[in-house]
C-alpha cells in the first residue's frame, strides 16, 4: 500500500507542474487576447478617422482609405509589441469602427469626389494658363511700349 501512495504521489508531483505550466500559458495567451481586443477598437476609430481626413483633400476610393486605415492599426499595434498576422481582424475592426461611426464622419469629413478632384485640376489649368497668357500680354505691352520710346 505504501508503494502505490508513493506511486500516486511522485505522479502527482510531477504532473502538477506540467499542468501548472499549461494552464499558465493558457491565462497569459488569454490575457494578450483581451489586451489585443481593447486596443484594437480605438486604434481601428483613430485610424478610420485619419483614412477620412485623407479623403478631404485628394479623392480616395473606399478601399483605399480601408486599406490605409488597416495599415495603420497594424503599425500601431506592431509599435504596441503585439504581432497580428491576421488582417482580417484587423480589417473587420475597422469596418466596425467605420459603421459605428458613419455618419459623423461623413458629416465631419465630406469627401471629396473624383468630379472635384478633375474640376479643381482643370481649374488649376486654366489659372496657369490664364497667368502665362497676363504675363506674355504685359511682356507684349511692354516691348510695344519699348519699341514707341525707341521710334521717336
Amino acid at each position: 500500500m505504501q508503494n502505490v501512495t508513493d506511486l500516486i504521489v511522485s505522479i502527482v508531483a510531477v504532473v502538477v507542474p506540467i499542468v501548472a505550466g499549461f494552464v499558465t500559458k493558457n491565462i497569459l495567451a488569454s490575457k494578450k487576447t483581451l489586451n489585443l481586443i481593447s486596443v484594437l477598437s480605438p486604434l481601428a476609430k483613430e485610424a478610420v478617422v485619419a483614412a477620412e481626413k485623407s479623403g478631404v483633400t485628394a479623392y480616395l476610393t473606399s478601399e483605399i482609405k480601408k486599406s490605409k486605415a488597416v495599415q495603420y492599426v497594424s503599425d500601431e499595434l506592431k509599435k504596441l509589441g503585439f504581432t497580428v498576422s491576421d488582417t482580417s481582424t484587423i480589417a473587420n475592426s475597422v469596418e466596425k469602427a467605420f459603421a459605428e461611426m458613419k455618419t459623423d464622419i461623413e458629416k465631419a469629413y465630406p469627401q471629396k469626389t473624383e468630379e472635384q478632384e478633375k474640376a479643381e485640376e482643370l481649374a488649376k489649368t486654366n489659372s496657369d494658363k490664364a497667368n502665362e497668357l497676363l504675363a506674355a500680354q504685359k511682356a507684349l505691352a511692354d516691348a510695344q511700349a519699348k519699341v514707341a520710346e525707341l521710334s521717336k
